[in-house]
């Protein structure tokens, strides 16, 4: 784990995800059929390996049966938008067609919430994404179209897409004059934290680790703490694949900077480019710390989770989801790190398990150390150069940061 101190930033604006907003979006939310409140698990017995007082992992691999967070995100952006454009709905021939870039579960969560809603839906795909995440997306009635790139080029190709076609854009990145979609999905995203004050005060937390891709799930949860607690928004933490570290990037430049290349990662969801301007503004002064996660640790959470090693019972993570876990167990095997995040016996940490088995292939292979079976199926070679590690809780203890 490569870690760099995110500098302090006061008095900038914020407010775009505070606890009023991301209420009004659970309360919309909450009127449709198949909302329910996903689970907060204690990690009782790792947080007791890994000396310190607690671990919550907040679950959302049952997130309106489609395996993920985004659907939070798609839905109440989706509705809001639908909204607005009512008028202009009426003098319009034919649904409203959504379209944007995805490496799988954003892609299938707009596309489940365009199906509910009535609308037709175009997704983007990088040639990375499987084909099992592909036919999920297809599944709620969405067209598929592949692109010879990364996710950003998937994303250019979306764009260009939508002006062409008249389509409207449904990005949860934002751009110049292109923020009302971005801001509805991170609004919906807080709902999770909204769940989460339910159950614990969150100024117990000292620590939150957050999966970043383009920024907006990241972004959207430091701006909420922030605007709950100020000064007592607990230390929080970005996580990106070392491949695909586009915020860690813009940290070290102190401006938004794109990474190039495949951007290959296990972590498929977090394979961004670029991130979001917008999540950018919020993580440049919120956040405390910027870290990059080898794909190994990845594994190692993912294979912890489904052994049982959080609280004695199976947990069912995905590769992505299980990023944040990955990050706490690294930090916490190496005392530099433990030192420098101010991880110790008293330390109360929130981690979210963002999805769950949304490839049951590549999640078998993990799992099961199956190293033909992942490099067939998985999008990243790092699936084939740890497939021979032990599948136990702590097969990477070795590994280093």
């Amino acid at each position: 784990m490569e870690l760099v101190s995110v500098p302090m930033r006061g008095g900038v604006a914020g407010g775009l995800s505070t606890p009023a907003i991301a209420e009004a979006a659970r309360n919309a939310l909450s009127q449709w059929p198949s909302f329910s409140v996903t689970p907060l698990l204690s990690l009782d017995r790792l947080a007791r390996q890994l000396d310190v007082r607690e671990i919550w992992l907040k679950h959302e691999g049952a997130r309106f049966g489609i395996g993920s967070f985004k659907a939070l995100g798609a839905a109440y952006a989706l509705e809001s938008l639908l909204k607005r454009k009512s008028l202009y709905d009426e003098h319009r021939p034919g649904p409203l067609t959504v379209t944007c870039a995805s490496d799988g579960n954003y892609g299938r969560a707009v596309a489940w919430a365009a199906r509910q809603l009535g609308c037709e839906c175009v997704v983007y795909l990088p040639r990375q994404v499987t084909e099992f995440r592909e036919k999920a997306i297809q599944q709620y009635g969405a067209r598929t179209v592949r692109v010879a790139g990364n996710y950003d080029a998937a994303e250019s190709a979306t764009k260009l897409a939508a002006i062409r076609h008249g389509w409207v854009l449904f990005s949860d990145s934002s751009d110049e004059n292109y923020t009302a979609i971005p801001q509805d999905v991170m609004a919906g995203y807080c709902v999770m934290l909204s769940e989460i004050a339910d159950r614990l005060p969150l100024a117990d937390f000292t620590h939150v680790f957050l999966q970043c891709g383009v920024g907006a799930f990241a972004g959207a949860i430091c701006d909420y703490l922030h605007s709950a607690l100020g000064a007592e928004a607990p230390i929080l933490v970005s996580i990106e694949p070392e491949r695909a570290a586009c915020v860690f990037a813009s940290v070290k430049q102190d401006k938004l900077t794109q990474v190039d290349g495949a951007l290959e990662t296990i972590m498929g969801g977090l394979a961004c480019g670029r991130p979001s301007p917008l999540a950018w503004e919020l993580l440049r002064t919120r956040l405390n710390f910027c870290a990059t996660l080898e794909d190994a640790w990845a594994v190692r959470a993912v294979r912890l989770l489904a052994s049982g090693g959080g609280n004695g019972e199976p947990v069912v993570a995905g590769e992505t989801g299980a990023a944040g876990l990955g990050a706490l167990l690294c930090a916490a095997d190496d005392a530099q790190l433990r030192l420098r995040l101010g991880l110790n016996s008293s330390s109360r940490v929130l981690l979210f398990c963002t999805e769950g088995a949304t490839d049951p292939g590549v999640y078998a292979s993990i799992v099961q150390g199956d190293r033909d079976a992942a490099a067939d199926r998985a999008p990243a070679a790092d699936v084939r150069r740890h497939a021979e590690l032990e599948s136990g809780p702590m097969a990477l203890r070795d590994t280093a940061c």
